[in-house]
């Protein structure tokens, strides 16, 4: 492989490195956990109907407490993400800048290692 070629494939791979993969694991790790809460939102309002039924209360509370617990998750999921989108937008150019530099300074030294052998 020649140097350009290798340049290429190196700069292929920050940019999957540090733009593709956070951004697939923040949306894979946040679907995993939207999946959870709503299952254990459902799981806690099975119970309280349950519960309900057997002590003979009404069930509309049941339904009261699962909007509530998903209007409090959704809440919390809009601030959570708003910051995180800022570091997924911010990090990634900054960390490249930072590996290119580094990769080129590399370069850098050994070109200059190659000059003073010969």
């Amino acid at each position: 492989m020649n140097k350009k070629l290798k340049e290429i494939t190196v700069y292929i791979g920050i940019f999957v490195f540090v733009f593709i993969l956070p951004n697939l694991m923040y949306y894979y790790f946040t679907e995993k956990r939207e999946n959870t809460s709503y299952e254990r939102i459902s799981e806690d309002y099975e119970t309280c109907f349950q519960r309900a039924e057997r002590d003979k209360v009404e069930t509309r509370w049941c339904s009261e407490i699962e909007k509530a617990s998903t209007l409090t998750y959704k809440e919390s999921r809009n601030a959570d993400k708003s910051i995180t989108k800022i570091v997924l937008q911010i990090f990634p150019m900054i960390l490249t800048i930072l590996i290119i530099a580094v990769f080129n300074l590399r370069k850098q030294i050994n070109e200059l290692k190659d000059k003073l052998n010969v």
